[in-house]
């Protein structure tokens, strides 16, 4: 079997005491150790300049993690169910979109086919009115000639 190597790398480890000074200790490489005294000399070493832990601290800490997933869980109810809303708005519009797409389009078909209507009716109409056009002119032609005897009697 391949024994497993240790680090041979220095570990620092820095704590601020209430006094705010910052004290620093320089481990020594776990190699210089015999391996039965490394945890024994790490645990010394850390104890020492590690301050006693306050299990009150933990209790808050624990009601604390509970009172923020318990928030988040909240939260994340009331952001899934403002999406669902605002997802059945987003296919509502949509399909209000759709809707006056389609009414849009067979508007525009029927005014189409409507002003192809009218101007099949103003051609129509326009054929109806050629003996008008002529009247027309058989009246301008007549008036010409009123106005010719009107002045030849002045």
């Amino acid at each position: 079997m391949a024994s497993k190597e240790r680090p041979q790398t220095p570990i620092s480890i820095s704590a601020t005491s209430s006094s705010s000074e910052e004290e620093s200790v320089t481990a020594v490489p776990y190699s210089s150790y015999p391996k039965e005294e490394v945890p024994a000399v790490a645990e010394r070493r850390l104890s020492q300049n590690l301050p006693k832990i306050d299990p009150t601290v933990i209790h808050d800490l624990e009601d604390q993690a509970r009172l923020a997933a318990g928030s988040l869980t909240r939260m994340t109810k009331y952001l899934m169910v403002r999406l669902a809303e605002m997802s059945e708005v987003t296919v509502q519009t949509s399909h209000v979109y759709a809707e006056a797409v389609q009414n849009a389009s067979c508007s525009a078909e029927e005014n189409i086919r409507l002003t192809y209507a009218l101007m099949a009716k103003c051609e129509e109409l326009n054929q109806k009115m050629k003996p008008v056009y002529e009247i027309q002119h058989q009246v301008e032609d007549i008036k010409q000639q009123l106005d010719i005897l009107e002045s030849a009697f002045k």
